[in-house]
């Protein structure tokens, strides 16, 4: 079904006349340079949190941690990266950015920040 495929289609036709990381949120780069540099797994956290947001702890599950857990590092996102995590677009956002990253990873782009 198309609709299974809509983030990586319009990857692809992003990607025919521009870098992806171009069109990332500004947001997961940080968490990226912040994973990195602190060794946590933030950004982990807040993908499954976009992908389960109605249920933590699904969320968690996927995480192999505590429900509690999953909060608390979703809250030091907040307040870390001053993000409205409330609010569809800027999640929608997000997840697209996600989504372009794997696209990036996928075709083994030399320029990709993960």
């Amino acid at each position: 079904m198309y609709e299974d495929y809509l983030c990586e289609h319009i990857g692809k036709i992003i990607s025919e006349q521009n870098d992806l990381a171009d069109f990332c949120h500004p947001v997961i780069q940080k968490l990226i340079a912040y994973d990195n540099g602190y060794k946590t797994s933030l950004l982990p956290t807040l993908e499954a949190y976009l992908q389960y947001v109605d249920t933590p702890n699904l969320a968690a599950k996927t995480l192999f941690i505590h429900r509690n857990t999953l909060f608390y590092r979703i809250n030091r996102i907040r307040e870390l990266f001053e993000i409205d995590l409330s609010d569809g677009d800027i999640r929608l956002k997000l997840q697209m950015t996600l989504h372009f990253l794997k696209l990036k990873t996928q075709r083994g782009d030399p320029q990709d920040q993960r």
